[in-house]
């Protein structure tokens, strides 16, 4: 079995834990070698948990399966008392910030996503609202990441969100954007449509309403250069989608993608959904955005797809192969090309190799 076969073979046993029972104790352990690759083990240990079959694996598998199972749940703890936090010293000054991604889907309690972790907090404030937010933050202790002249220059002129800020005394990390993309990308949305997508949750905190939170998941993994979390992207994505299946649902998603220019990216994400982890789909949605695709969309698709497919596989020893890394590389170029014109692109690039040798 190559190793791309076998990449999504563990992912059919991902989305059928019942297949575990089969597995010799080599596989087992290939299995879950991958899945933390992926990001995505703190999730299978909880499907696992829900099944009623832990006591079913190996003993040295069980540890597994129950130390991921109590990491990810005092996570999800953690996590909520420091959105509460956040929350509130953002709201004591007159802003009230949006949750994204891993933090939404904390507040909103998705039964699917159970077990998912994360490694920082990412929120979204008007443009306008950033250099208030940022100096409140700073006045109660959080400070910005160390960086070079270089890179936090990058962020500041370039980029969705500023540099990332850390609280020293819980070690929380706190994305801040003021978009989904980046600006210098002629990619991001206007901040009115974003407006216009955001919801107040049960708990009375703000999050972007169930189709964008997919929209989102889409730009996230397939505009991005680094594709080593884009799988569990890919998943949320999945869960979001099969969590919130209706007709309204899927022509909403199908209306913003078009408003906002990313029916060709909603399609191909759609058709990843598909072959990884049976995202349920309906064929008019698929032809409803197969017909806005342009000619060179349709030119270039299969060769895009062939490569995120590969792309998207976790960088491990027990799936690797000259193609995967060739398949990253190109996902890794092409992402840098999404992210800027070629004219930004080519002196950042040529920066940051002066920088690297430097370093070396």
């Amino acid at each position: 079995m190559n190793a791309f076969a076998k990449a999504r073979y563990f992912l059919i046993i991902f989305n059928d834990v019942t297949l575990l029972s089969s597995l010799s104790p080599k596989t087992l352990s290939e299995l879950f070698v991958f899945l933390r690759a992926a990001n995505l083990l703190s999730i299978f240990a909880h499907k696992i948990k829900r099944k009623n079959m832990v006591d079913r694996l190996p003993e040295s598998i069980q540890w597994h399966v129950t130390s991921n199972v109590n990491y990810s749940d005092r996570q999800r703890c953690q996590v909520g008392t420091e959105i509460d936090r956040i929350n509130l010293l953002l709201e004591e000054i007159g802003i009230t910030p949006v949750f994204l991604k891993g933090a939404a889907y904390n507040i909103e309690n998705a039964v699917s996503l159970e077990g998912r972790t994360m490694s920082d907090i990412d929120i979204l404030v008007s443009s306008s609202e950033i250099q208030k937010t940022e100096k409140r933050l700073l006045s109660l202790g959080w400070q910005i990441k160390s960086l070079a002249n270089y890179d936090e220059k990058y962020y500041r002129e370039f980029a969705h969100e500023i540099p990332p800020m850390f609280d020293p005394l819980s070690g929380t990390t706190l994305d801040i954007h003021h978009n989904l993309y980046l600006p210098v990308s002629g990619k991001a949305p206007d901040e009115s449509i974003l407006r216009q997508n955001i919801v107040a949750s049960s708990q009375q905190k703000l999050v972007l309403n169930k189709h964008m939170q997919a929209l989102h998941t889409c730009v996230h993994l397939y505009w991005n250069e680094d594709v080593s979390s884009s799988l569990r992207d890919l998943y949320d994505f999945t869960c979001l989608c099969n969590d919130n299946a209706s007709h309204h649902f899927w022509e909403v998603i199908v209306k913003t993608a078009k408003a906002m220019n990313l029916s060709s990216l909603l399609f191909d994400v759609i058709c990843l959904a598909e072959f990884y982890f049976l995202l349920r789909c309906p064929i008019e949605t698929k032809h409803q955005l197969q017909s806005q695709l342009s000619l060179f969309h349709r030119a270039r698709r299969g060769f895009t797809l062939f490569v995120m497919k590969r792309a998207l596989v976790p960088d491990t020893r027990v799936c690797d192969s000259k193609l995967l890394r060739l398949s990253r590389f190109l996902a890794y170029m092409r992402g840098h090309l999404m992210k800027m014109p070629v004219h930004v692109l080519v002196p950042h690039m040529l920066k940051k190799l002066s920088m690297t040798l430097r370093k070396s």
